[in-house]
């Protein structure tokens, strides 16, 4: 869409922060410059998860989504994936799980803000955009709009 990303989220080539999205070729660790030290540790737990046990590619070696060529886009990237279901059942039972998800829910929306801000639940924004995208329709922008042929 040609529109910056927020800073601290991703980084070019060489390794460096940008909010060019032409630039944007990596995810920065969790937590930005200030705090990075944790997102380095869940970047590689997600790559030994999803790569290592898998037996795909790691992440520097992907070949870019961002290839010159059709022929480049045709070969296969080896994406691996890690899905993990957790069934509370099998540790506190459902009725508690059910009951300390809830009471940990308020206490975390019942934090003070920042001011202007709003403390949001994982799950709250996007349960929040679905209803204003239900009540208002999809936002699409003019490039898509136009690549299936309606008006945006």
């Amino acid at each position: 869409l040609g529109k910056p990303i927020p800073p601290d989220v991703g980084a070019d080539e060489n390794g460096e922060p940008t909010t060019d999205p032409d630039k944007f070729r990596m995810l920065l660790p969790l937590g930005g410059a200030a705090f990075g030290h944790k997102g380095a540790a869940f970047a590689g737990l997600a790559t030994v998860l999803s790569a290592v046990l898998t037996g795909a590619t790691l992440d520097h070696e992907l070949i870019s989504m961002w290839a010159a060529s059709e022929a480049d886009n045709a070969i296969p990237r080896n994406l691996g994936h890690f899905v993990l279901a957790i069934d509370p059942d099998h540790f506190v039972g459902r009725a508690a799980y059910d009951a300390a998800m809830a009471h940990y829910l308020t206490a975390l929306r019942a934090v003070p803000p920042r001011k202007g801000f709003k403390v949001l639940a994982p799950g709250d924004h996007e349960w929040q955009v679905e209803a204003q995208r239900r009540k208002d329709g999809l936002p699409i922008d003019a490039a898509t709009a136009a690549a299936i042929g309606i008006k945006a």
